[in-house]
């Protein structure tokens, strides 16, 4: 494998936790991966790439990953600049599991009316957030919460949600 048969989808840390466990911050783009694939590389700075396996993935404040191989951990810290990297043809496989953008392209319904459709699924470390496109070309984020969200109708393609009226006139 070649590293550019590799896409970044994220960098770790400087740091490891007294669990053993070190920061890792998503790309924007890969909001959606959720670890379903153990098997990932690291690229550092230097572009040396190893293959390492997922061990466990914690989310308190942050994202926290554990390797199986402890002692890359170490050498990732003295990197500082550390890429966590999947082959490209996994890409397709992750895009089809991912629940978040079976979402993307669904209509929105707010009180009986067309309000747009969701354009991305956003995930941060609390909850996701739906980013709809308005028919006004306005986007607007609505948290993925039972306070807005009323029905997630996947085979209708229909996203019901309610109680936006504040974020309307944001």
């Amino acid at each position: 494998m070649q590293i550019s048969d590799l896409v970044p989808i994220g960098k770790l840390g400087n740091s490891i936790n007294e669990e053993g466990f070190i920061t890792f911050k998503k790309n924007r783009k890969f909001q959606f991966f959720n670890f379903e694939i153990k098997d990932v590389f690291l690229i550092f700075t230097d572009y040396r790439v190893r293959y390492v396996t997922i061990d466990k993935v914690k989310l308190n404040h942050n994202l926290h990953i554990k390797f199986l191989e402890t002692e890359v951990m170490e050498e990732a810290i003295q990197d500082k600049n550390v890429f966590l990297a999947i082959p490209k043809n996994n890409i397709k496989q992750i895009l089809n599991t991912s629940e978040s953008l079976n979402y993307v392209g669904m209509e929105v319904d707010y009180e009986g009316c067309n309000l747009g459709c969701v354009v991305d699924v956003i995930t941060n470390s609390f909850q996701s957030n739906f980013v709809i496109l308005a028919a006004n070309k306005k986007e607007i984020m609505i948290p993925d919460v039972d306070f807005y969200i009323l029905k997630k109708d996947t085979k209708q393609r229909i996203l019901y949600v309610k109680n936006i009226q504040d974020l309307l006139e944001l």
